[in-house]
């Protein structure tokens, strides 16, 4: 479900709450890179994924407490989850774009 144009400012933070489990998967990244392509990949090249898992955790925590403070109702906790689907539903289907058009690659 597409939350609504005239959502408030709680779901748009809400949307932000899969930055949660980021650093985990940023770390893997770092780690495969690092295994796998040390030849190609420099550690200054790993920076900027450094950075992104800092800062990943700091905004993930900025918003899970704005929407402890301010969700004051279920109907805010059912928004608030409501909005976070959505955006991880956009993700997703973005990711399974990439994969069909570079990995499946259907016949032309």
């Amino acid at each position: 479900m597409c939350p609504p144009k005239n959502s408030n400012w709680l779901d748009g933070v809400a949307t932000s709450l899969g930055q949660i489990f980021l650093p985990a998967a940023i770390d893997k990244r770092i780690n495969a890179l690092s295994k796998h392509y040390s030849d190609v990949v420099s550690p200054d090249g790993l920076r900027y994924f450094m950075s992104l898992m800092a800062q990943a955790k700091n905004d993930s925590n900025t918003s899970i407490n704005l929407i402890v403070k301010y969700s004051s109702s279920k109907q805010d906790e059912l928004s608030i989850l409501q909005s976070l689907f959505f955006a991880e539903d956009v993700v997703w289907t973005i990711l399974d774009s990439v994969y069909s058009h570079y990995v499946v690659q259907s016949p032309e």
